[in-house]
């Protein structure tokens, strides 16, 4: 007897109720009335985080959404995030975007999964915000979406090639290196029959001779290892490496010219003023603000137009400036991750 079919069970749809209009919240770190904390390079990124918003809360009003748009500055002086949050007004949003930090973005995720009210992540947050709260959507992907996309990528570029995984000595290190195993080795031999080989950073050299090009894989954010390691190949064409996204923050990477270093890494986002979608809407930014475009200032658009588009035209993937979006359901009953990021390789200082 053949057993029937059995039917993928399809997971919801991020939806929203019909309205005519509908009420939002966006929480941004201004200070516009200069606390003790204030701190000018967090008050400088949400300023332009808000001037991209802005640009797409015009671009939504001409799709047709009626919305009002409320912006807390919850590193004011004269009224705190708990303050803010007992406004009676709070509880009448359809959508509210969760603070920039951590700690306060879980105080608002919080207070809005009590209510029931949809929030928005738009950087990365823990994966308990999403369990158990269907409301929940984070708008960048987690490690281990981006692990899934470098593996893939490692697997697409070195079909049935050896793979050298130098694993990491700390607990976040081993975590990822861990993330990339797992993904690594989920991906059907039918697509490709790349091996791995799992290396520490005493041994690893051993291997550096095995084939014509040898494939580094290593998600260490140690300094002391890593940047005498890509000192070590930084000329050598027939050696690959796969890294974080984390190095390119270091000065010794992105800032020491002689440091011509090389490697591929995963993003959740991709900004280069030379991207055909970046020059328009840099050329409409500056006439508008008479300044410079800038990452934080993309990232504030294209979160606050992908969560609002899906207010009149609903859509789980769309591509931002900066961002590409596929929003998932992290299992029923669960909120929405979104998995999908790039992969980008750093050469000549720039990605």
């Amino acid at each position: 007897a053949v057993p029937p079919k059995k039917e993928a069970s399809v997971l919801n749809e991020l939806t929203f109720s019909a309205r005519k209009s509908y009420e939002i919240a966006l929480f941004l770190p201004l200070n516009l009335d200069s606390t003790s904390t204030y701190n000018r390079f967090v008050s400088g990124a949400a300023l332009d985080y808000y001037m991209g918003a802005k640009l797409a809360i015009d671009s939504l009003s001409h799709m047709g959404l009626d919305a009002t748009f409320h912006v807390y500055d919850y590193e004011s002086a004269t009224e705190n995030l708990t303050q803010i949050l007992a406004k009676p007004e709070l509880l009448n949003m359809d959508i509210i975007f969760a603070p920039l930090q951590q700690r306060e973005a879980e105080m608002v995720s919080a207070f809005a999964r009590k209510n029931e009210i949809t929030v928005a992540f738009p950087v990365s947050m823990k994966e308990s915000e999403l369990l158990g709260n269907p409301n929940a959507i984070c708008l960048s992907p987690s490690t281990a979406n981006l692990m899934d996309q470098l593996a893939m990528s490692v697997h697409k570029h070195f079909v049935n090639q050896t793979i050298v995984l130098i694993k990491g000595e700390s607990e976040l290190d081993m975590k990822t290196d861990q993330l990339f195993l797992t993904a690594f080795r989920n991906v059907p031999s039918s697509l490709s029959k790349a091996k791995i080989i799992e290396a520490t950073w005493k041994n690893y050299k051993q291997y550096e001779f095995m084939n014509d090009e040898t494939i580094y894989i290593v998600l260490s954010t140690d300094k002391s290892k890593v940047l005498p390691f890509l000192e070590k190949y930084k000329a050598n064409d027939r050696v690959h490496i796969y890294g974080l996204k984390e190095w390119i923050e270091w000065k010794e990477v992105s800032g020491t010219i002689v440091n011509k270093y090389a490697f591929t890494y995963a993003s959740p986002t991709y900004f280069s003023y030379h991207a055909p979608s970046i020059i328009p809407f840099h050329k409409k930014y500056r006439k508008t603000y008479s300044a410079d475009l800038t990452r934080m200032a993309c990232l504030g658009y294209d979160a606050t137009l992908m969560v609002c588009r899906q207010l009149v035209q609903q859509s789980n993937k769309q591509v931002g400036l900066i961002s590409n979006y596929q929003l998932i359901q992290q299992g029923v009953g669960n909120g929405f991750q979104n998995t999908s990021g790039f992969i980008l390789d750093f050469k000549g200082f720039e990605s």
